[in-house]
């Protein structure tokens, strides 16, 4: 078979920039009230049309069988001043037209309500005279500048009814809907207007043509002072810097004042000497932005670290004091420490620091084990344990039954403060033996710990997973950007196990930018003051839940915050994601509509999307047979790549369609950075040209980083069968299938391998069907546990029998790849990894030998496995191969002379590696076949005139056109073959290959 590949791979960034959204200030018109019988009970279900005569557009109102009330709404856009609506009123034996003529003061109020209508004892109606009387207005300061969410209260000083009219967020406009029974033409009305200080009041007497208008619009009140802003800068920084070291400086910029800003400068200055400056676009009265310095001090020190807002002095602020913000800062000296080159372990480095020290850790593993299977910083004080990169891993295994040790921590940090972990990995692997409930970091009684950039994997199966990070008694600590894996396993009641992130009696702290799944419960905060933020959160698919809190907590960023969503750039104030549920986004700025609540804590701004996660899917390649037949089974491989940071499994739905009709859909689980392949069959009706395309598509509505990359198209010729050998195949499959054993094992394993390969070949799934002999054992269930299963019992390190050559190994991803297995975890062996690791960086295993090296490369080309280094190896192979074509064309077996064998599975190889089948080395090889071509058709026995066969066929000829004696390789196979499907070795020697 021949594997036709096509790679694409998008590599995308995340950032973020500063912009604001803008609300348009658009209303409905509303048109409601009741309809009455004349005896003043309701009408209930009335029939209420309502045209408009200036524009002759029409309208049905909103009714109810068991409900007098009608209502209709419309645009502002819809209706106009002065335009005249006729109303057409009915029921089953009443009906009455009444025409109406829109005011100025309905356009401004957003409607008609309470516009009653009563039957007369005629059949007629007449409008009811408890019109509403609304009053309604903008308020501005005196500079004319727009007085938001204003504070109104209006007090009739006749009667002392007082009352409070609507007003909105973002808005200055407000309005009071009272009934003319209300108001009497005389009273006085008294506006309070206020800014929580000073009181702005202002009078009105009710004059009869305020009652016969319904009400007072455009009652615009005046607030007696000048709108002014007033921009306060807050700003928090490490107590302690370091030299050659970057620290982040976070700033809040606050407008505390009544007035919108416009663009104005944030500068960042070091001894009065400018360092960065950043532009904010805007900000708003009341509103809150956050930012952030990197600054990265040269030497040690004091230095006056100033943050000033708007220096250039363009917003003409009354009081500009609290525009600047001054820290006098001390750049201390930093010991360095690296492990293992100054200290064999990280315990070592840890017991002889002193305060002001950093530990840097090499790439590399540090293994803990049951005797020593924590870390303790313990009464310390300004450390940093710094990782090279995320290779530099802590990983815990337990080396004996450490079952009666109660449960631990792999880090614990006591009693310290100005603690931080940066940029490594800490993981539970995965142990034969029975460990107790482990958790990977624990901060008890400690103040400003930071966890940043970390990877926290608990991979135990046997051992119950506690929690990734337990705060105890402590504040002032950062949980940020790390990525915090829970087991896989399920506990006792088949859900998930531990906890994210766990917050005991703990204050102040701050969880940002995490994504953390696979547990139980994501985050537990158990106190007050936290802030909770930009995280993903994904409970274990087995059963859990997001979060709980007990507490006064903020589930929101508490500044707006400038974010990237869709290709925009948005600002606001963000909250977390609670999976792909959030809600509504109506204004597609990437926050759910609507809060997140689930009883204990409530998250006003939900993501609709994870942060600063990718994802994308990919079809790789797509794999056929070289010759496609009409009315046979065909094997379709699609090579299926999930690429991005997103780490949850997905459901993916991948479709094979040919001429855009569908042939076939499956539904996977495809892993974070893993490659699936998909078997399909297909049985074209018909000879021709046909497009078959892939094509694979998330199950959720998770975004991609490219859509283009998920289809893949390739065009096919569909011939007519030169052969009809159904009998002779089905017969074979039939006593492959009585020869299977209770395993699921055909023979042995290698035999099982190659009988998996001719199953698939024949149109059948190796691990279904009449292959799957009960609910569990299966052909392929046989292959995949054998290797594991013939070690059991046998010392550490032994390897499986079958699994020692570069041959072994080729041949099992062979099968994972036609079976749509992943040939780097079969049976928790990588089979490509195994591989690989036989290649000497010009050819596999021997290198006196090729068939490795042709194997090889088919292995490589059919999984897909299609990176440059793996591209490489296929060309140097490939060359290796062509460098030992030997005198007579063929290739050499291990006996030193050319083989049939060999030469027909190098003459694979190197098709599928791209050669073409005419150049000169094919040509040369296939002619090298025809010179071993015995009397009876076929070349010495069934196993060799099989491999030939198939050499002819990928070279695009035909085997039947090679005749020797009158027979062809095709006939020599026939003649072979028994009454019980079996083929012998020769036709003197029963044994089926």
């Amino acid at each position: 078979m021949r594997k036709e590949i096509i790679g694409l791979i998008l590599v995308a960034m995340l950032c973020a920039a500063c912009a604001v959204s803008a609300i348009a200030q658009t209303t409905p018109f509303v048109i409601s009230g009741y309809i009455f019988n004349p005896d003043g009970s309701p009408c209930n279900g009335p029939d209420v049309r309502i045209t408009d005569l200036n524009t002759s557009m029409n309208w049905t109102a909103e009714t109810h069988p068991a409900s007098n009330y009608y209502r209709l709404v419309l645009d502002s856009n819809n209706v106009s001043t002065g335009n005249i609506l006729q109303f057409n009123i009915s029921n089953s034996s009443q009906w009455k037209t009444i025409e109406y003529t829109i005011m100025g003061s309905d356009i401004k109020n957003g409607g008609i309500t309470s516009l009653n209508f009563t039957f007369a004892s005629n059949g007629t109606t007449v409008p009811v005279l408890d019109i509403p009387f609304v009053i309604s207005g903008w308020t501005h300061y005196k500079d004319g500048t727009e007085y938001n969410k204003p504070v109104i209260s209006i007090t009739n000083l006749h009667t002392g009814d007082n009352w409070q009219p609507m007003t909105r967020s973002g808005y200055n406009y407000y309005r009071l809907i009272l009934n003319t029974t209300n108001i009497s033409s005389g009273d006085v009305l008294q506006f309070n207007l206020t800014d929580g200080g000073n009181i702005n009041l202002a009078d009105h007497t009710i004059t009869l043509d305020d009652i016969i208008c319904g009400g007072l619009s455009g009652f615009n009140l005046t607030y007696g002072t000048a709108a002014i802003p007033d921009i306060a800068v807050e700003v928090e920084l490490s107590e302690y810097m370091y030299p050659d070291y970057p620290d982040e400086i976070y700033v809040t910029v606050k407008n505390t004042g009544i007035k919108d800003v416009g663009s104005f400068n944030l500068s960042f200055d070091v001894n009065d000497t400018l360092v960065d400056n950043i532009t904010i676009n805007s900000l708003s009265a009341g509103e809150n932005t956050a930012v952030h310095f990197t600054w990265t001090p040269e030497d040690t020190g004091n230095y006056a670290v100033s943050i000033t807002a708007d220096p250039e002095n363009i917003l003409n602020e009354p009081n500009r004091k609290n525009n600047k913000v001054t820290n006098n800062v001390n750049v201390t000296p930093v010991s360095i420490i690296h492990v293992p080159d100054d200290y064999p372990t990280i315990q070592d480095a840890i017991d002889h620091t002193k305060p002001h020290t950093f530990i840097y850790l090499r790439e590399g593993e540090y293994l803990l084990s049951s005797k020593d299977f924590r870390l303790r910083i313990k009464d310390k004080h300004c450390l940093k344990l710094i990782g090279e990169s995320k290779h530099a891993k802590v990983i815990f295994q337990a080396s004996t039954d450490i079952g009666t040790i109660d449960a631990f921590d792999i880090i614990q940090i006591l009693n310290s403060s100005q603690i931080e972990l940066r940029g490594f990995t800490v993981e539970v692997a995965s142990s034969e033996y029975q460990i107790s409930p482990v958790g990977i970091v624990i901060v008890e009684n400690s103040a400003s710990v930071t966890l940043r950039d970390m990877n926290l994997y608990h991979g135990g199966k046997n051992g119950a997973c506690r929690y990734a990070v337990k705060l105890i008694n402590s504040s002032d600590c950062s949980i940020s950007c790390n990525i915090l894996s829970g087991t896989k396993r399920r506990n006792s009641n088949g859900e998930g196990e531990g906890t994210g992130i766990y917050l005991a009696r703990s204050t102040n702290n701050l969880i940002c930018n995490n994504t953390i799944y696979n547990f139980f419960k994501c985050i537990d905060v158990r106190g007050d003051n936290s802030t909770i933020y930009f995280n993903n959160l994904y409970p274990h698919p087995k059963g859990g839940t997001h979060a709980s809190n007990s507490g006064f907590n903020q589930w929101n960023s508490t500044a707006s915050i400038k974010y990237l969503y869709n290709g925009s750039i948005f600002r606001n104030y963000v909250g977390n994601h609670w999976g792909w549920d959030a809600g509504i986004d109506n204004n597609k700025d990437g926050i759910a509509d609507l809060p997140y609540t689930d009883g204990s804590l409530t998250d006003h701004y939900p993501l609709i999307e994870p942060y600063g996660l990718t994802f994308d899917l990919v079809t790789a390649g797509v794999a056929r047979p070289s010759m496609i037949y009409a009315g046979r089974n065909n094997t379709v491989l699609a090579t299926i790549e999930r690429k991005g940071t997103y780490p949850v499994p997905e459901s993916l739905i991948v479709r094979l369609t040919a001429n855009d009709i569908e042939v076939d859909s499956k539904t996977i689980t495809v892993d974070c950075v893993q490659r699936r392949t998909v078997r399909f069959t297909w049985v074209p009706e018909s000879t021709g040209s046909y497009d078959l395309k892939v094509d694979v598509q998330p199950e959720n509505k998770i975004r991609e980083l490219d859509k283009i990359n998920n289809e893949l198209l390739i065009n096919v010729l569909v011939s007519s069968p030169l052969f009809d050998y159904t009998h002779n195949v089905g017969s074979a499959l039939d006593f492959l299938n009585k020869s299977q054993h209770p395993t699921g094992a055909i023979s042995g394993f290698p035999d099982s391998a190659w009988a998996a390969l001719s199953i698939t070949a024949a149109g059948e799934d190796p691990a279904a069907g009449r292959w799957q002999l009960n609910t569990t054992w299966s052909l392929i269930y046989y292959l995949r546990g054998e290797p594991k299963d013939s070690i059991s019992g046998q010392p550490s390190g032994t390897n499986p029998l079958a699994l020692s050559r570069a041959n072994d190994f080729a041949r099992m991803i062979l099968v994972t790849s036609a079976v749509g297995e992943d040939p780097t975890s079969f049976g928790d062996v990588n089979y490509l990894v195994m591989l690989k690791s036989f290649y000497d960086g010009q050819q596999f295993g021997d290198p006196d030998l090729v068939e490795d090296d042709a194997l090889a490369i088919l292995a490589l080309i059919s999984c897909g496995d299609n990176n440059a280094n793996s591209a490489e190896m296929i060309l140097n192979a490939t060359s290796t191969i062509k460098d030992q074509q030997n005198d007579d064309k063929g290739w050499s077996s291990i006996y030193g002379k050319s083989d049939v064998k060999i030469t027909s599975l190098v003459i694979q190889a190197l098709i599928a590696a791209g050669e073409n089948r005419d150049s000169q080395v094919i040509s040369d090889a296939l002619d090298y076949l025809k010179t071993e071509q015995e009397d009876n058709g076929g070349f010495s026995d069934a196993r060799t005139t099989s491999y030939a066969i198939q050499a002819i066929i990928a070279a695009g000829q035909d085997p039947s056109t090679y005749l020797s004696n009158g027979k062809s390789p095709l006939d020599y196979l026939i003649d072979l073959q028994q009454d019980d499907g079996s083929f012998n070795n020769t036709m003197n020697i029963s044994m089926y290959p």
